[in-house]
């Protein structure tokens, strides 16, 4: 599912991915309604109830009662074209999940696209801040802590159903003493740079060039 302002990039994004729903983003539909009908109470409270319930034929119905005297003079060829915008993008003013209902797919937990953005920025500033470095099951228990505590605004302890398993002591001393395994010369671990875009650059060729030394 793709979401967009309408810009032709990135519609293209329908014969570019397979099975792919491209939505027009409500929000840039809306500040768009209003310059241009916003001083026209009724048709603007209907146009901003139809996009709210995402019925195009509302929408588009609204719109298309509006008299072209009803616009500002220096408005109105823009209107007359933001009119036929909207008219080619009636389907992508539709919700995406009654499309996937269609095809018969669960929509329960799904959200509008408006929602699903807002609580991406969410996720990406709790995983991606101070250049935190995730494993896959790390980072799915993160996305779903933060969206629980999001849909019931508070994380309770469930103490009742805690099983408490047995701490296994580990001596320190004995550990330091004790050699797990042969040292090979070198220090196990990954070179950052050489996971990024940046191992393709002559820094990172060097250093692919002095593997196995």
């Amino acid at each position: 599912v793709v979401g967009g302002d309408g810009a032709k990039w990135i519609g293209e994004c329908e014969s570019y991915f397979h099975k792919c729903i491209y939505t027009l983003d409500r929000f840039h539909v809306a500040r768009d309604l209003k310059r241009f009908v916003g001083h026209l109470p009724k048709v603007w409270k209907e146009a901003r109830q139809a996009l709210a319930r995402q019925e195009p034929a509302a929408l588009m119905a609204a719109v298309e009662r509006v008299p072209i005297e009803a616009i500002a003079p220096d408005k109105r060829e823009e209107w007359t074209a933001y009119q036929s915008f909207l008219r080619r993008h009636r389907k992508h003013l539709e919700d995406y999940r009654k499309t996937l209902e269609a095809h018969g797919i669960d929509t329960r937990g799904m959200r509008p696209m408006g929602s699903a953005e807002a609580q991406m920025r969410v996720l990406a500033k709790r995983t991606k801040r101070g250049g935190y470095s995730w494993s896959e099951r790390g980072c799915r228990a993160m996305l779903e802590t933060v969206m629980r505590r999001r849909q019931i605004g508070r994380l309770e302890e469930a103490e009742e159903h805690a099983v408490e398993s047995p701490q296994r002591v580990v001596s320190v001393r004995r550990l330091l003493h004790d050699a797990i395994r042969p040292a090979k010369g070198y220090v196990d671990g990954m070179i950052r740079l050489l996971r990024s875009q940046w191992q393709s650059r002559p820094t990172g060729m060097a250093l692919k060039g002095l593997r196995g030394y």
